[in-house]
C-alpha cells in the first residue's frame, strides 16, 4: 500500500478552532465527490474546526472560479473536490491540466493554501478506491493537508517576524 498523508500528519499547533475552511465540491461524479466531502468535514470537525463553508459547483472545470471567490472572503484554506474520469477522447487530460493549473495559480497568487482533491482516474472504481478505499481517504487527507499548510504559513510568518 502507498504511503499516505494520513499516516504522516502530526499537528503542530493543536488549536484549530479559529480556522475558517472553504470547500468547493463538484456535483459531476457526485458519488465520489460527496464521499470526499463527508470525510473532509468529519476530519475537520474532529480537529476542532468550527467554520466550514461548502460551495457546490456543476463540474471540475468550475472549481477554480468558486475557489477564487472563497479566497477573496478571508478563508484560511480552500479544499477542492472533483473527479475526472478518463473517457474516449482527450477531454479528461485537457480538463485536468486546466483545473490543476488554475488551482496552482490561485495557491501562489492568493498566498492562501488551496488543496487539490481533484481525482484524475481511469474508472469509477479507481475513484472510489482513492476517495475512501484501499488506496486512501482523499477527503481526510485533504483536510489534514489544509491544516498542515495553514501551520506552515503561520510558521513562516513567525520566522519572518524574528528576522
Amino acid at each position: 500500500m502507498a504511503n499516505h498523508l494520513t499516516q504522516k500528519f502530526s499537528p503542530l499547533l493543536g488549536n484549530y478552532s479559529k480556522y475558517k475552511i472553504g470547500i468547493v465540491c463538484a456535483e459531476w461524479n457526485a458519488e465520489v465527490n460527496n464521499l470526499m466531502l463527508v470525510n473532509a468535514e468529519k476530519t475537520l470537525k474532529i480537529l476542532g474546526i468550527k467554520k466550514v463553508d461548502v460551495i457546490k459547483v456543476p463540474g471540475s472545470f468550475e472549481i477554480p472560479f468558486a475557489a477564487k471567490q472563497l479566497l477573496q472572503n478571508k478563508y484560511d484554506a480552500v479544499i477542492c473536490f472533483g473527479t475526472i474520469v478518463k473517457g474516449e477522447t482527450m477531454h479528461d487530460v485537457v480538463l485536468a491540466h486546466s483545473v490543476t493549473d488554475a488551482l496552482m495559480t490561485l495557491n501562489i497568487q492568493q498566498n492562501i493554501p488551496v488543496i487539490l482533491g481533484v481525482l484524475t482516474v481511469n474508472s469509477q472504481k479507481q475513484a472510489l478506491d482513492r476517495a475512501n478505499g484501499k488506496y486512501g481517504n482523499k477527503g481526510k487527507e485533504c483536510a489534514e493537508a489544509a491544516i498542515r499548510m495553514i501551520e506552515v504559513k503561520n510558521e513562516l510568518k513567525v520566522k519572518k517576524a524574528k528576522n
